[in-house]
């Protein structure tokens, strides 16, 4: 196919940046916010009396919040606009935040999570949107894509690292406010003052439609399907795969990152001179949660490198059976504590490049109007978001050794769903 001209961006390259600038710092906070429990689970069990059901009701209760939340996310923005939501996700994350450093009891703490998952469903949910409507460019949009995923990726090893040095010190109620509150302070300013509405929600319902188009093709790869009379019957097949993808990948990718607390957790149960008050994280946990998140960013570096290079859709297969190598290679090693963090690491290498891959998919191929876009996005997250929540459950009830089995089941599940996703609809 040859290529055509780029039609002129409705954005200015400052108006672009101060997005992409906001989306990296939303994504790095929303990932703060996610990991932080993790974080402060022995402290905060100590001092509020709760019990390890409740830990894992409080895990629970955010993520299936944030699941439900996003389905209504993407239609609700699309009828009040993106900025406005995110807009207001950002003073009611400051807030929930606040409430949780003063929480008296388990049970206001268990609200403050479920405030936590609607928040986040508000923000992240559209946040991606609101973006992709905003750049100018497929490069842009790529490049843009891969530093908010990125940021997201080290959210996680900069609360740990902020845990290890401060936790103790300053008490957990006061490391919840300096860890979250100062995230969200930048891209509230910009959505405040700098930046624009992406979506024309006072157009006539024709202009939106064209608007959002206009900003999409730019993104697209085969543009010339948008005049396809099947386009909502293909829409409905291409999302019902990568809904099945994701959640048989999404499960052991997020759910070996899950394995890494519950098995530092055992190490310093059998190390008798840790407090059992004390936080989870020594020097072995700093140190893997910094060697995860730099796996994160190489499997999004390779995935970008790869974009144009490899079909869409190869770079799933391939990482798919990578991981699942991986992943059978630690059932094997459980013995070597060692052995078995750099097989996670692997898995979160290929698993980064294929989410990138995955996120790019359900962008390019087939939601080239604005209702597809914000549906695809919502549901898309939905799904993850519930297979992180089932990986979440299982890293809990399950022993390490047949977590990791099931993760390779999940994984081995997932490569002949990626295989389809290589057909046409």
């Amino acid at each position: 196919m040859e290529e055509t001209a780029e039609p002129p961006a409705r954005f200015s390259k400052k108006i672009q940046y101060m997005a992409l600038i906001s989306t990296c710092f939303i994504a790095f906070g929303d990932s703060v916010e996610v990991v932080l429990p993790s974080v402060i689970t022995q402290p905060v069990s100590c001092q509020l009396n709760v019990t390890p059901t409740q830990e894992h009701v409080l895990a629970l209760a955010m993520y299936f919040t944030f699941a439900l939340c996003l389905v209504i996310s993407g239609k609700l923005s699309d009828m009040v606009g993106r900025r406005i939501l995110i807009l207001l996700s950002m003073y009611l994350a400051i807030a929930v935040t606040v409430f949780c450093a003063v929480v008296p009891n388990f049970k206001s703490l268990l609200a403050s999570r479920i405030l936590l998952g609607v928040v986040i469903s508000l923000n992240l949910g559209n946040v991606g949107v609101y973006f992709t409507e905003i750049a100018g460019s497929k490069k842009f949009y790529l490049v843009g894509m891969t530093l908010s995923v990125t940021a997201y990726t080290l959210g996680g090893g900069w609360c740990g690292l902020l845990g290890y040095f401060f936790l103790e010190k300053i008490g957990w109620r006061y490391f919840v406010l300096i860890t979250s509150v100062p995230l969200f302070l930048p891209p509230l300013i910009l959505f405040q003052f700098f930046l624009p509405e992406s979506h024309p929600i006072h157009a006539e319902p024709k202009e939106k439609e064209e608007a959002t188009e206009r900003t999409l093709l730019q993104i697209a790869a085969d543009a010339e399907v948008q005049t396809d009379p099947t386009l909502k019957w293909r829409v409905v097949r291409r999302m019902s795969k990568l809904c099945l993808y994701t959640f048989a990948h999404g499960f052991p990718y997020y759910g070996a990152i899950l394995l890494v607390p519950s098995l530092v957790r055992e190490e310093n149960k059998r190390n008798s001179s840790v407090s059992p008050c004390a936080a989870i994280h020594g020097s072995q946990f700093l140190i893997i949660t910094v060697l995860l998140g730099l796996c994160h960013l190489i499997g999004r570096g390779l995935s970008f490198l790869a974009q144009g290079r490899v079909r869409s859709g190869t770079i799933l297969v391939v990482c798919g059976f990578v991981s699942l190598g991986a992943l059978v290679l630690a059932n094997f090693v459980q013995e070597n504590v060692v052995l078995v963090f750099t097989m996670i690491g692997i898995v979160q290498v290929f698993g980064a490049a294929s989410v990138t891959d995955l996120a790019l998919m359900t962008t390019e191929k087939a939601f080239f109007t604005s209702r597809y876009l914000s549906m695809a996005s919502s549901v898309r997250g939905c799904v993850m978001t519930l297979s992180i929540a089932f990986g979440n459950m299982l890293a809990e009830v399950l022993p390490s050794d047949i977590a990791l089995i099931v993760h390779a089941v999940f994984w081995a599940i997932s490569i002949p769903l990626a295989i389809a996703l290589l057909f046409k609809d």
